[in-house]
Order: structure tokens, then sequence, then C-alpha cells
């Protein structure tokens, strides 16, 4: 189970005209708020979940594996709040997490996006 903030469909658009993917597997579609939580981490974001939040991007960060955009938030348990736009066929999405911690080739850009909050399996 898991907790994010699901783009809205003008903030997919608009993430996509600012930012092309870099790689085949393309994503574009959420931020995560909470991986497996647990009763504690639950409750303090539960009353979110059907709100729409505002997500500023402020960075975007690629490797050789994937491609990511970082957001300004306080509004995630993720050491690295981001949205994954992309990455190789033989990566999952969840390797965006690594990539951001090995600081790989980061560069400024500014967009607001909205994503209404979701539980998911």
């Amino acid at each position: 189970m898991y907790i994010a903030a699901n783009l809205t469909p003008n903030s997919i658009k608009l993430l996509k005209e600012k930012l092309s993917p870099k790689y085949t597997k393309v994503f574009y579609h959420h931020m995560t708020i909470a991986y497996n939580p647990n009763e504690e981490i639950f409750n303090k974001y539960k009353n979110l979940i059907g709100e729409e939040i505002d997500l500023q991007v402020f960075a975007s960060c690629h490797d050789n594996r994937a491609h990511a955009v970082l957001i300004d938030t306080d509004k995630s348990e993720n050491e690295y709040p981001h949205i994954t736009l992309s990455c190789i066929e033989d990566e999952n999405a969840f390797y965006s997490n690594t990539m951001l911690k090995n600081k790989s080739n980061f560069g400024n850009v500014y967009i607001k996006l909205k994503g209404i909050v979701t539980l998911n399996d």
C-alpha cells in the first residue's frame, strides 16, 4: 500500500511539454507520499486523501538509467520527494530513489503542478 499525489491531467500535459522523457519506459504520473506506511505515518496523511495539493518542481535529475524531477514539499516521507519521468526498459521507477541519493546530473527547472492524494494497493 502507498499514499501518492497523482498528477492531474493538466499537470501531466504541462510536465511532458516542459521535459521530454529521456528513456523508453515512461511514467509522469505520481509523487509517492508514503510507501507501506505504518499507522502513525498513515494517520499523518489520511486527511489529505481525495484532496488536491500543489507540487512545486525545482530540479530535474537523470543518469544513464532514469530521469526524475524533484518536488519541494513537506507532504512526503521520501528523503527526496520526486516524480519519476522515465527509465530504461529493464529498470523500475523505484530506482529514482537511488539515482537521487547519488546526486546525478541536476538542473534547475521550475514548474507548478497539482496532484490528487490517493491511497493505492
